[in-house]
């Protein structure tokens, strides 16, 4: 975060994940910038519309930033092939979908399908959720190769709530059990009251370039209906996977 574009992109990230508007101290506070520095930047970004001042004198994710979001999601991919999968998904499980991509070794939120009974979660389509304590991200590092398991596992693992996973044996110890059983599990992990189960989606190389979850509140989430969901996923996630290998 040395060089001034970083600052930028960390200051537009912070205002993405908030979710609501933000003062200069704030943003200076909790990013490590000093004030000035983030007050050039905000006025800077202002000026293309990526981020806007209310009244307030608070800032806040600007319409320009809708024009990139678009962009990405308008080219054909992952999202356009895995969309009518994320509805029968969600059809037949009567539970909330999300789509996840895997690029340069990041996660990312792609698309959600919202059931009859959703849940209400922190999501944000961009976010990058952890790979270690949510469905998707468990999902794809169970299909990692053994080489870029063993480099994400070399760093710290971070707690999200009282549930999450950060033992690196115990993880690792979880994976094996996930790929005996063809799909990943986690249970208030990232937010509590939350449980979800998710496979992940593989290339022609057998690469996992995503994941899909299904995510429903823990309470009426029981054993027999994990089973179905895993069973369920691990069925179309071999369908997705077939056709992404012959793109």
């Amino acid at each position: 975060m040395s060089t001034v574009f970083g600052k930028a992109v960390s200051i537009l990230n912070y205002l993405a994940q908030t979710n609501s508007p933000c003062g200069v101290m704030q943003i200076s506070r909790y990013l490590g910038i000093p004030k000035a520095s983030v007050s050039r930047l905000l006025s800077s970004l202002a000026e293309y519309n990526l981020v806007i001042k209310g009244r307030n004198g608070l800032y806040q994710m600007g319409p320009g930033s809708m024009f990139w979001a678009t962009a990405y999601k308008s080219q054909k991919g992952l999202s356009e092939l895995c969309l009518p999968y994320l509805y029968e998904i969600e059809k037949e499980s009567g539970e909330s979908v999300n789509l996840f991509a895997h690029e340069d070794k990041r996660l990312y939120y792609l698309e959600r399908i919202q059931s009859q009974r959703p849940v209400t979660t922190q999501f944000q389509l961009g976010q990058q959720p952890l790979f270690h304590c949510t469905g998707g991200g468990k999902a794809v590092l169970m299909a990692l190769p053994e080489d870029e398991l063993e480099e994400y596992l070399s760093h710290p693992l971070e707690r999200k709530t009282p549930s999450s996973v950060v033992d690196r044996d115990e993880l690792k110890k979880q994976l094996r059990k996930f790929r005996e059983q063809g799909y990943s599990e986690e249970n208030g992990e990232h937010e509590e009251g939350i449980h979800c189960v998710g496979v992940p989606l593989l290339d022609g190389r057998d690469y996992p370039v995503g994941a899909i979850s299904i995510v429903a509140a823990s309470y009426r989430f029981d054993d027999e209906k994990v089973a179905k969901s895993g069973e369920l996923l691990v069925r179309l996630g071999r369908e997705i996977s077939a056709k992404l290998g012959r793109l």
